[in-house]
Parts: C-alpha cells; sequence; structure tokens
C-alpha cells in the first residue's frame, strides 16, 4: 500500500473500506511530498517525490460518570502537585530561554503573559470548538489548582504558613494540657517573618524571571 501512495503523488484515487461488513469507497487525493533516496549503506544520496496519504482518527465525546469525574480531579490534582514541587528544578531551564536562546519546553513555568498567550493559541487551533473548550477549561483548572497548591505551601507570606503557625500553637497547647501546664499562649508568627522575607524574594524574581520568557521565548503549545 506505501508503494501505491508513493506514486500517486498529486492524483485522487478511489480507497475503499470496510466498517461493519459494509464497504464504502471514497475520493482521496494524495499529496506530492519530498521523501529522501536511501542507498544500501543507509545514507541519503538525494530526494524525490512521492505521494503521501494522512489518516486520524476522530474523536468520540462521552458522558462519564461521578466516579469517572472523581478519579479525573485526582489526576488534575495529583500533575498540578508535582508541576508545584518541581518548579525550582525547571529554573535553569527557563533561565536558559531567557539569555540564551534554548527551546521552551512545553512544561516551564509560566505567568499571566504565559497564559494569555497559550489560551490565544488554543482558540486559534485548528480544531473543532469542543475540542478547544476542552483543552481551555483543563488549562484553566490547571492554573487553579497550581495557584491554590502553592498557596498551601508551609511558608510566609502564603497561607499555608499561617496554617503551620496555628498547628504549631495547636501541637504546644496540647501538650502543655496533657503534661498539666500552664496554656504557652499563642505562638508569635513574627518569629518566621524572616523566613517570609525570603519566600517572598525568591517569588518576586521567579515572577520576574517568568514574564521574561513569557515575552522573549513563550511556550509553544502546538509547536
Amino acid at each position: 500500500m506505501r508503494e501505491l501512495i508513493r506514486v500517486s503523488a498529486g492524483q485522487t484515487v478511489p480507497l475503499t473500506y470496510e466498517r461493519n461488513g459494509v464497504p464504502t469507497t471514497v475520493e482521496v487525493p494524495i499529496v506530492p511530498n519530498t521523501l529522501a533516496v536511501i542507498d544500501d549503506q543507509g545514507n541519503q544520496t538525494g530526494t524525490t517525490t512521492g505521494g503521501f496519504l494522512g489518516i486520524t482518527g476522530s474523536t468520540e465525546y462521552q458522558t462519564g460518570s461521578i466516579g469517572s469525574a472523581l478519579s479525573l480531579t485526582g489526576g488534575l490534582i495529583g500533575n498540578a502537585a508535582h508541576a508545584v514541587v518541581t518548579i525550582p528544578a525547571r529554573i535553569p531551564a527557563l533561565w536558559d530561554s531567557v539569555f540564551h536562546g534554548a527551546q521552551r519546553q512545553q512544561n516551564s513555568p509560566v505567568g499571566i503573559v504565559g497564559a494569555g498567550e497559550i489560551s490565544g493559541q488554543i482558540l486559534a487551533s485548528d480544531t473543532d470548538g469542543k475540542a478547544k473548550l476542552e483543552l481551555f477549561l483543563q488549562l484553566l483548572a490547571g492554573f487553579n489548582l497550581s495557584l491554590f497548591l502553592l498557596n498551601l505551601l508551609p511558608l510566609l507570606p502564603l497561607d499555608g504558613g499561617h496554617i503551620l503557625g496555628a498547628a504549631i500553637e495547636w501541637v504546644r497547647r496540647g501538650w502543655s494540657k496533657v503534661r498539666h501546664k500552664a496554656d504557652p499562649g499563642p505562638f508569635d508568627v513574627a518569629k518566621l517573618m524572616p523566613v517570609a522575607y525570603v519566600v517572598a524574594l525568591l517569588f518576586i524574581g521567579l515572577s520576574v524571571l517568568t514574564l521574561a520568557a513569557d515575552v522573549v521565548n513563550p511556550v509553544q503549545l502546538f509547536g
């Protein structure tokens, strides 16, 4: 079949297929394509023109159950958690994409500008409306889950840092009650402020680097 396709470049040929026992014939165009000529040693000796026939499957949408929705949500949460945890490991590649022109990876951290760029690529893609909506909603869910999990990190000034302070206070009071000691009082969250300053500076630096990467070398979702 490959040889028949190659010698039919530029022609429209009948193609018969059978589905559920019913034969159907359609007229399909064979697109001319440039092919490499390879000798017996595996070396390219030139090029030639041959036909190309591309076939892709169609997407079928089905209504999922509550269980499948919960399973999908759990998978999205797991992917978002992995993305948050691996942010430090992706910073060197992000730096190279800004200052050394390295190719930007699709799993590279992005900011508001990058999110807008990716959304535009989805809307401009050569897919149907359902596929665009599905991909856009997945992108929106991924961003929200990532921000939610990032905010839960036990570091000030994030909400997770305040939760950590409340947890420390609860443990201290419980331990004092077990030992029949006086209530130690509220935990002084101000003791963690030096950590908060460092975290804030790191987030500002990451935001600036991400913004520069989104402008200079944006993520290409379909390329």
